[in-house]
């Protein structure tokens, strides 16, 4: 287990390497808790409120829909694009950090595993429910379960990814894929890419790594997002 770590560890590497030889133009960002350290349950991937608020406060000009239509979108500006993401929607970010998004009417998109839903730490279905019915809010899927899928067994995976229920009951339709985990370790199924490519727009990783408008727009599967924490907020500077 630790060489295949090792291994994939390498390559992903070398992936986001490949992502990052390209110009600088489009950065999708995820975040996890909005919180303090103390109140945090992960803390490798928490965003104190004060570091979310400055990021908005600098990148507010630069931040666009997942859904973007980019025909025109060269011309406004020489700077970066950011498109915001959240995964797994911690309690604390729905009240924290989305709360400030939803005041300031900016774009963003939410990965649900509705197995997560209720439980201790997390969102509860009526905040859910006020997130599905928001105009800026893009909803999308995060499989059915928070588990790794790169073992999984062909008819397992597909019901992880069937999210037919989840539409029905919130009345949304779920039209990108993020992994969790998101590694190529945790992620990366031998059959994986064409069955989720005929169900989802596009499918995104956790490879640390900025794309360009070109590959953003040509490139559909495993396309990189990079986290926004405590520990990895110095790492945007260079975004």
């Amino acid at each position: 287990m630790a060489l295949s770590r090792l291994i994939y560890g390498f390559f992903q590497k070398i992936n986001s390497a490949i992502f990052n030889a390209k110009k600088c133009e489009i950065v999708v960002v995820v975040f996890h808790e909005i919180c303090s350290l103390e109140e945090a349950d992960d803390k490798d991937h928490f965003t104190s409120l004060e570091s979310f608020k400055k990021f908005i406060e600098e990148k507010r000009e630069s931040i666009i829909p997942i859904s973007e239509n980019f025909k025109n979108l060269k011309s406004k500006s020489n700077l970066p694009k950011y498109i915001l993401t959240f995964d797994d929607i911690y309690e604390s970010a729905y009240l924290n950090g989305i709360s400030l998004l939803k005041e300031r009417d900016i774009p963003f998109t939410i990965f649900i595993c509705p197995d997560l839903i209720g439980k201790p730490g997390f969102i509860k279905k009526e905040q859910l429910n006020e997130l599905c019915a928001m105009d800026n809010c893009e909803v999308a899927f995060h499989l059915n379960h928070h588990v790794f899928t790169r073992k999984m067994k062909k008819d397992a995976f597909i019901k992880e990814i069937d999210c037919s229920l989840f539409e029905k009951k919130f009345n949304v339709k779920c039209s990108y894929f993020a992994f969790p985990y998101g590694s190529m370790y945790a992620s990366r199924s031998f059959f994986s890419k064409n069955v989720l490519l005929s169900k989802f727009k596009k499918v995104f990783s956790t490879s640390f790594a900025h794309m360009s408008i070109s590959t953003f727009t040509k490139k559909r599967y495993f396309l990189p997002r990079m986290t926004y924490s405590e520990k990895t907020k110095h790492l945007f500077k260079k975004a």
